[in-house]
């Protein structure tokens, strides 16, 4: 395991989720947000989060069926 891929398990960002569902993939206006979900993801390794707004439960299942897509 790289020291890269390490990094990615050990830090917990905040990333938010869209009001639909979606991922977002550019930085939100809100404060706490670090950046696109999908770059986080795919470019910086990260594999765990913290989610700061939940949404409705029914926003919720989308918007992680919608990470899970973006990580495969």
């Amino acid at each position: 395991m790289t020291i890269e891929e390490k990094l990615g398990l050990m830090w917990h960002p905040p990333i938010g989720a869209g009001s639909k569902g979606e991922v977002l993939g550019k930085s939100a206006s809100a404060s706490y947000f670090f950046g696109s979900s999908s770059d986080l993801i795919l470019n910086k390794n990260l594999k765990t989060f913290n989610l700061f707004t939940v949404p409705d439960t029914r926003t919720l299942a989308t918007w992680y069926n919608n990470l899970q897509k973006v990580a495969e």
